[in-house]
């Protein structure tokens, strides 16, 4: 609805053709990344004065990697980022309480979400590119059917002839005798 957001959109859906309709592309790039890690910074620092009260080693347990796998699942719409979001934390929690009840490792929800993600791949490039499978069949010592090799029938014929006089009445020709 502004001017910075038709821009950055302008550019992430076609730098060539924002580059010709006079958007700067590097400018714009280089907005988007300081409000993206502004944001961030937000997050943080919420993290930070709101929970731990103190910057520590391991604040971070790879919430940045798997936000970038949740945005990839979703397809980068952020109305789907909300069910990859909650499919992912049900996976974590799930594994977390399943590794205390039987002792299974906490890392096989991440193996879980590896395989969750590279079936997402695989279902965006199936549905991007068409994929043929072309058979090809041996060849036959057998003589082609007879009816294959005879005349057209009466009826063949004469719908070949309609198609022809169609064709020279659009180019402006008699259709004359043949």
């Amino acid at each position: 609805r502004t001017t910075l957001g038709f821009d950055i959109r302008a550019v992430g859906e076609n730098p060539t053709a924002a580059r010709y309709a006079g958007i700067g592309i590097p400018g714009v790039i280089t907005i988007t990344a300081v409000m993206s890690g502004a944001l961030a910074g937000l997050a943080g620092v919420s993290e930070v004065g709101g929970i731990h009260f103190q910057v520590m080693a391991g604040l971070s347990p790879g919430y940045g990697y798997t936000g970038i796998v949740i945005a990839t699942l979703a397809l980068l719409n952020p109305l789907g980022v909300i069910p990859a979001a909650l499919f992912f934390a049900v996976i974590i929690t799930g594994a977390e309480a399943m590794s205390r009840a039987t002792g299974v490792p906490v890392f096989l929800a991440d193996v879980f979400q590896g395989v969750a993600l590279i079936c997402m791949l695989i279902a965006i490039l199936f549905t991007r590119y068409r994929v043929r499978v072309r058979r090809f069949e041996a060849p036959s010592d057998r003589p082609p059917h007879p009816r294959s090799l005879s005349t057209p029938s009466p009826g063949e014929r004469d719908a070949v002839r309609r198609d022809a006089r169609a064709r020279d009445r659009v180019r402006g020709q008699p259709g004359g005798a043949r």
